[in-house]
């Protein structure tokens, strides 16, 4: 299992876009 940059790159991506998705749909939620 290779620590490269593009691994890094994909989970860190992977990570925010998945703290966007919720932040949206708790604000949606939310109103």
């Amino acid at each position: 299992m290779p620590h490269t940059l593009a691994y890094w790159t994909n989970r860190m991506c992977r990570f925010m876009y998945s703290c966007v998705y919720l932040f949206s749909v708790g604000s949606r939620f939310k109103y």
